[in-house]
């Protein structure tokens, strides 16, 4: 308001000569003698006059009302705007390995002020092509199609490929989750790691949001493991082991901890 009113002052300067000069100005124009005939007398005149002048006034406040309502509308909404800026949800995409595991994927990290929702996403099309397992490749046509959901701060890992033990201590290929052949596993990540960088693109937040990004396969992100990760790595090892002194006993070998080989 004080910046209209510093802007505009010769406005108001003007106004306010106008109101004080025009009843005196109309007081000598109706002492004057009329060049025309016109209707009722002098006081009919200045009734006329003095409706029509607070009729101006009342339609110039209307005017003045509608503008100060619009500037504040749009200040508001500029307000809004920022914001909904400031506090969106932002998604960071990368190429990401787990830490002590042969597996590799992508990490969506959300560092923006409020949750990611119905997050989905697509990587380049020509990765299918090199996918020679039926049920693997449909996993790598749906892995965007989950409709993920990301607190702030907060990170979520889908993998793509990953080699290991099972539970039954049987060496397994994995492309998105499901087991392949080494054939075909190695045919898959040869191809993938000639690649310098995948293209993802998608949107989140009921399509508000756009994800258009090309993520390095070169620079790759170790993911942060927290305790539901270590948990399930330390019940796996467990599995294993219990697994491997089962076969063991299957196959007639005789496996004695310490403690045992000590008191024979």
């Amino acid at each position: 308001m004080k910046k209209a009113l510093k802007r505009h002052w010769w406005i108001i300067l003007l106004f306010l000569l106008i109101a004080t000069l025009f009843p005196l100005i109309l007081n000598w124009v109706m002492q004057k003698p009329a060049i025309f005939k016109y209707v009722g007398d002098s006081a009919d005149w200045l009734g006329f006059w003095a409706a029509y002048i607070s009729a101006i006034a009342s339609f110039a406040m209307v005017i003045i009302t509608w503008m100060t309502l619009s500037q504040n509308k749009a200040q508001l909404n500029e307000m809004k705007r920022q914001w909904e800026e400031e506090h969106r949800p932002r998604l960071e995409i990368y190429f990401a390995k787990t830490p002590s595991a042969n597996s590799y994927g992508i990490e969506i990290v959300n560092i923006g002020k409020s949750p990611a929702t119905d997050i989905e996403f697509s990587l380049n099309k020509e990765l299918l092509d090199h996918i020679h397992n039926a049920n693997a490749r449909e996993a790598l046509q749906k892995i965007g199609n989950t409709q993920l959901s990301i607190l702030p701060n907060d990170t979520q890992y889908i993998p793509l490929y990953e080699e290991g033990y099972d539970l039954e201590i049987n060496y397994t290929w994995k492309i998105c989750g499901e087991k392949v052949s080494g054939e075909d596993y190695n045919f898959f990540v040869k191809y993938f790691e000639q690649k310098t960088s995948i293209h993802v693109h998608g949107n989140y937040n009921h399509g508000l949001y756009s994800i258009d990004t090309e993520i390095s396969t070169r620079n790759v992100k170790y993911r942060h493991i927290d305790l539901t990760d270590i948990r399930e790595a330390i019940l796996k090892a467990g599995f294993m082991i219990t697994n491997a002194f089962y076969k063991a006993f299957e196959l007639g070998i005789n496996v004695k901890t310490k403690e045992e080989k000590g008191k024979s």
